[in-house]
């Protein structure tokens, strides 16, 4: 049977709710250990370390608050608010705080390598801009319904995060030894959080109106979305956890 978002996961005496909320917490203790710790080095242990290195390390701490933000509001929304005006609001706010992680990250990320002659411009930026203000026109209901503006939604996200599939992977083929393992690191880890993040269960359950046998699906990500998450904030902090 599949999973009912908007009512099976509000049920706290349904047994796959306690594995989602603990999955989810740890995954959210993560992401907050890792911004402090790496604040708290930044700012109390600093080392010599270049600026550009220093504001990477920096952004990503901002971004793992905002999704540690996301996560616990996300939790409220799914099993603890039942008043229909304020679980939209949350919703909205998740899907903002989520989004405003990926911008931080991708302006960083594109103004450091516009300071290399191979590549010019914040096409990137520009992409991940517009997904911000589409998302901030229609609720993410809206956008979780099979049809023209979930395409729209998944063509600006999947082309403003594929920066650091593209950027780390032309790193990896250029550089050699840890700083190529730092990039193959940056290309998972990412990849991992936006697996983590977009497929969730209620993101994906309009599929089960087409796609036969789709809830093996939902279940699966039930499960794996926040071990994703985990997965992937922690290759990330690896990737960087040597300059603090």
């Amino acid at each position: 049977m599949a999973i009912n978002v908007l009512i099976q996961y509000r049920a706290l005496n349904e047994p796959f709710t306690w594995f989602d909320i603990t999955f989810w917490a740890i995954a959210a203790l993560i992401l907050i250990f890792i911004a402090l710790f790496t604040l708290y080095s930044i700012k109390f242990k600093p080392k010599d370390i270049t600026d550009l290195q220093k504001t990477n390390a920096i952004t990503w701490a901002i971004s793992f608050v905002l999704l540690f933000v996301s996560i616990v509001l996300m939790l409220l929304w799914k099993y603890s608010i039942k008043d229909i005006l304020i679980s939209g609001i949350i919703d909205n706010t998740v899907v903002a705080l989520v989004n405003s992680a990926i911008i931080i990250k991708i302006i960083h990320m594109e103004y450091s390598i516009n300071k290399y002659e191979f590549y010019k411009g914040y096409y990137f930026t520009i992409a991940v801009i517009a997904l911000f203000t589409f998302t901030m026109i229609f609720t993410p209901s809206a956008l979780r319904e099979i049809g023209i503006f979930q395409v729209i939604y998944l063509t600006l996200f999947l082309g403003g995060i594929s920066i650091f599939p593209l950027m780390f992977l032309y790193l990896a083929i250029k550089l050699k030894g840890r700083e190529r393992l730092m990039a193959i690191r940056i290309v998972f880890g990412t990849a991992l959080l936006a697996v983590g993040f977009v497929l969730q269960p209620q993101n994906i359950e309009s599929y089960s109106n087409i796609i036969p046998n789709f809830d093996i699906f939902m279940n699966f990500f039930l499960f794996m979305c926040p071990i994703f998450v985990s997965t992937g904030a922690l290759i990330i902090f690896s990737s960087f956890k040597g300059n603090l």
